[in-house]
């Protein structure tokens, strides 16, 4: 009578498990190109060089993590708003080992954290450019020649969102780029914004308001808030000049909901009188149609004594700054030991326009 053994072999088993055996702890045979659970599966088998033994080590130390990404994510990945990567015809999730390429940096194996730029710069875009979207359209992004400070913040950022690096490979040489460079330029501005926004995100209180304070500081002292800013430092660049726009709104904006969230009412953007145009519709920017003529803010304000069919078409970002200053206002009279009733009476005039 063979034994059950015998009479169901085991396949081979090895130390060296793909991705899927890994994730589901399960022993794998190691058949190449496809273990025997993969092909059974009909799924993407992955396998990743082991860390353990001198013979596993991997060949060229300063391997960049541009080689590891490529063999751990197939070549036309898609990712989802859940941020897994799915791949194939049958769309199976695959869970790319984030632990593979983070211990590459800790064990020294590389030197440096070299990424493909442009996932992170595309990773960019599709998660947080919707919601602050400051920047020229992605489309223009690569040949808009941004300094390398302002390409570090998007690439950092863009990281938040990988579902393969670590979210503090970019942390530290992030801050140091921003704090040892003093150029003071708008783009300085973009820069420290996006990294006010993101540290918030990721809850580093201090950071994100030294980074909103620098950024302000610098944007009252080039006169962003000024009528002819953006067209003077543009050159003529409409999208540069409708990016400086908007740039300026959202530090507005920005400064506001930091405010409204640790309960402060001393708002520099908002004490400081502007009259820089009103951002385009996002559609339009998005779709780099020629830039209309900026609307103005006592234009918007306006429209609540014309006609119907005297109203001039104003974009969403024009009611979102509305929004906004009317925040400041609430904040401003929160603060005060008194307030009068014809300035609250204001406030809900304003709301109900």
């Amino acid at each position: 009578m063979p034994t059950s053994s015998s009479a169901h072999p085991k396949a081979r088993l090895s130390s060296l498990a793909c991705m899927e055996c890994r994730k589901h702890h399960i022993k794998c045979d190691a058949q190449k190109p496809s273990c025997s659970r993969c092909v059974a599966a009909k799924i993407n088998c992955v396998f990743l060089p082991s860390r353990r033994g001198a013979r596993r080590r991997l060949k060229n130390t300063t391997r960049s993590v541009t080689d590891a990404w490529n063999d751990t994510i197939p070549s036309t990945p898609s990712y989802p708003e859940d941020g897994i990567l799915f791949t194939g015809e049958n769309a199976v999730p695959q869970y790319p080992d984030p632990h593979h390429l983070n211990g590459l940096f800790h064990h020294g194996s590389l030197p440096a954290p070299i990424v493909p730029e442009g996932r992170l710069i595309r990773l960019y875009y599709e998660n947080l450019h919707s919601a602050h979207p400051i920047l020229v359209p992605a489309s223009l992004f690569e040949r808009w020649e941004y300094p390398s400070f302002l390409c570090q913040v998007v690439n950092f950022i863009g990281s938040q969102y990988s579902v393969v690096l670590s979210n503090d490979i970019f942390h530290e040489s992030t801050r140091s780029m921003l704090n040892e460079t003093a150029e003071r330029t708008p783009h300085m501005v973009q820069a420290l914004l996006l990294c006010s926004i993101i540290m918030r995100a990721r809850n580093d209180i201090s950071q994100a308001k030294s980074s909103l304070s620098r950024a302000i500081d610098i944007a009252l002292e080039l006169g962003m808030h000024q009528e002819n800013f953006a067209t003077k430092f543009s050159g003529g660049r409409e999208y540069e000049a409708e990016s400086l726009r908007r740039t300026w709104w959202e530090l507005f904006g920005w400064e506001v909901y930091m405010a409204a969230l640790h309960a402060k009412s001393n708002l520099r953007c908002t004490d400081a009188f502007s009259i820089v145009g009103l951002p385009c519709e996002e559609s339009i920017y998005a779709s780099l149609r020629s830039i209309p003529e900026p609307t103005s803010l006592a234009s918007f304000r306006a429209r609540i004594f014309a006609e119907d069919e005297d109203i001039a078409p104003f974009s969403s970002f024009a009611y979102r700054i509305e929004a906004v200053r009317i925040l400041a206002r609430v904040l401003v009279l929160n603060s005060l030991p008194e307030t009068q009733h014809d300035h609250l009476q204001a406030v809900a005039n304003t709301l109900v326009s």
